[in-house]
C-alpha cells in the first residue's frame, strides 16, 4: 500500500523492499533484514497488534502486524505525507489498540478475581 496526498491506496512495494523479501533468509530477524537494506526503526506501538515504523531508503515504511503476521505494508515517500499519516491513521489505530489491550488486561484480572472466589 502507499500513502500519498491523504489517501491510502493499493500499490506495489518499492524495489528496496522487494529485494528484502527476495533475500531474507532469517525471518525471525525481520528488523535485521530491514536494517541491512537501509531502513532504521523509528517507533513502534502495541503489544498484540503492532505498528512498527521505519525510516526507509526512500521515505517511510509502516509494518502493521495483527496477532500472527504482517497484515499491511505501507510505504510513504514524503515527510509531509508521513506526518499526515501519523495524525489521521496511526494515532487513532494506536489508541484503539491500546484500549483493546487495556480491556483485555481488565477482563483477565476480573476473571482471575472471580475464579478465586
Amino acid at each position: 500500500m502507499r500513502f500519498a496526498d491523504g489517501r491510502l491506496t493499493e500499490a506495489d512495494p518499492p524495489d528496496w523492499f522487494v529485494r528484502v523479501l527476495e533475500t531474507t533468509e532469517d525471518w525471525d530477524d525481520w528488523s535485521g533484514s530491514l536494517h541491512k537494506a537501509g531502513a532504521s526503526g523509528l517507533d513502534s506501538f502495541g503489544d498484540i497488534e503492532t505498528f512498527e515504523i521505519y525510516r526507509a531508503p526512500n521515505g517511510y515504511f509502516v509494518d502493521y502486524c495483527d496477532v500472527s503476521e504482517s497484515a499491511a505494508w505501507i510505504f510513504i515517500d514524503s515527510p509531509v505525507d508521513y506526518v499526515t499519516f501519523r495524525a489521521t491513521y496511526l494515532a487513532p489505530l494506536a489508541m484503539l489498540s491500546m484500549k483493546a489491550e487495556r480491556f483485555e488486561e481488565w477482563r483477565q484480572d476480573r476473571q482471575a478475581k472471580t475464579s478465586g472466589r
